[in-house]
């Protein structure tokens, strides 16, 4: 069960059925993907971001940082106004959201994409992308999720620092979760992650999520 109210890393299984596992995949592996040249559209391995949270240079961390394209669909964006209706409603990775946390809390989202790596066999079994943050650390109670559309290599690393902690000198691994179908891992937006590009599977397909999260309303029966 996930409690909102302690900011771990949540890992379930079978988020969704078997079928809608199949039907994700299906969806997803046939998009008319956009071209992006490094995860965030940049190749100096989100240099920016990293910049911005005063990340040492000297920090290890960095010397494992490989990156290539990939390929990404934008299903839904609040603040850029994007909502593709053709698509599948990202209410639906909520709706199961719900189901497991028995309705106790009122989601609001705030982006839905996915994200397809290429193989790239060339790389080091160490490196991994550049640690970020999806929506940076400046909405409150954000939390982000990770749903694995395929089997695949090209883990997903979430560490335990935080941009509060600036500068920050030095990355700690928390968890590594490696990819499996139908797999979704919730954890708090704020917290540093990044994913692995495959060396073994031709693809690894993940949507990702980011939403709000506040206490759900208790339902009364209305009074007659």
């Amino acid at each position: 069960m996930i409690d909102f109210t302690i900011p771990g890393v949540y890992i379930i299984d079978d988020f969704v059925p078997e079928v809608f596992q199949d039907y994700l995949y299906k969806n997803y592996s046939k998009k008319a993907w956009y071209f992006l040249d490094g995860i965030d559209g940049e190749t100096s391995y989100r240099n920016k971001e990293l910049q911005n949270f005063q990340i040492d240079p000297n920090n290890p961390i960095l010397d494992n940082i490989e990156e290539q394209f990939q390929f990404v669909w934008e299903s839904f964006h609040l603040a850029r106004n994007i909502f593709r209706e053709e698509d599948i409603n990202p209410l639906f990775f909520f709706h199961y959201l719900q189901l497991h946390t028995n309705f106790q809390y009122n989601f609001n989202p705030q982006r839905c994409k996915i994200n397809l790596q290429t193989n790239a066999p060339h790389f080091k079994k160490t490196s991994h992308n550049a640690p970020h943050t999806d929506l940076g650390d400046s909405m409150p109670n954000h939390w982000t999720m990770i749903y694995y559309v395929n089997d695949s290599d090209g883990d997903t690393l979430i560490f335990n620092e935080t941009p509060k902690y600036r500068p920050v000198k030095n990355f700690t691994i928390n968890k590594k979760i490696s990819p499996k179908r139908g797999r979704a891992i919730i954890f708090p937006g704020d917290r540093f992650h990044c994913g692995t590009t495959p060396i073994i599977s031709k693809a690894r397909i993940v949507a990702n999520l980011n939403f709000l999260v506040n206490p759900s309303v208790p339902w009364e029966s209305p009074k007659i």
